[in-house]
């Protein structure tokens, strides 16, 4: 089921691309953004509750910095986490490239990959391992924040994040939106993925779907 930025899947709700502490690297340029932490725990509640979700699932990049960890992140992320913890019965963190050391600022399970029934989740940013491949016949991943971007009538540019769907070696995948509605994304699919991935469904946000 989709819905938003969200996906359900048997009990388990799906997310992916957090980016928590983004600010604190808008910060340093100059930027002064308050803290997003607060808002995405809620609303990853309040959803669940919505979809009597009793689990959840995160498809990486959990942190923002590379390589290292912000102050931000480190004071932030264990309360995050830990509130998430308490809510669900299960959390499962599959690890992305930007969640270098998340080891240290959580005690929930990190996964690189997370399989049930014949469904596979992974981050994105690397090809998946060949257990994987055999046990999945669908592929949920997060990494390339895809957005669909547009001219209206003015000319004026547009662009919203999307869900995709398609085909890449013969199973289906489903790339979800960034969670974190101050990234937008791009139009361009990104990663190990893109040249042999077919899109077959692009679906707004709000679920306008565009093919």
């Amino acid at each position: 089921m989709f819905e938003n930025r969200f996906l359900r899947f048997k009990e388990y709700l799906v997310i992916g691309d957090l980016h928590l502490g983004f600010e604190h690297e808008l910060g340093e340029k100059g930027y002064n953004v308050p803290s997003q932490t607060g808002k995405m725990l809620e609303s990853i509640k309040k959803m669940a509750k919505k979809t009597k979700s009793t689990k959840l699932i995160i498809l990486g990049d959990l942190k923002h910095a590379v390589p290292n960890m912000s102050s931000q992140e480190k004071r932030e992320i264990p309360f995050f986490v830990r509130k998430l913890d308490e809510f669900f019965e299960e959390v499962v963190l599959i690890k992305g490239n930007h969640d270098g050391r998340i080891e240290d600022l959580v005690k929930i399970d990190v996964k690189k990959e997370f399989v049930l029934d014949n469904v596979g989740f992974i981050h994105g940013h690397a090809l998946p391992s060949k257990e994987f491949m055999e046990k999945t016949k669908c592929i949920v991943m997060a990494h390339i924040h895809p957005s669909y971007k547009w001219r209206d009538h003015l000319g004026h540019r547009h662009s919203k994040s999307c869900w995709i769907i398609g085909r890449w070696k013969e199973k289906k995948v489903i790339i979800v939106p960034v969670f974190n509605e101050s990234f937008y994304g791009s139009s361009e699919l990104i990663g190990p993925f893109s040249k042999e991935l077919k899109r077959e469904e692009i679906i707004l946000t709000d679920m306008t779907k565009l093919l």
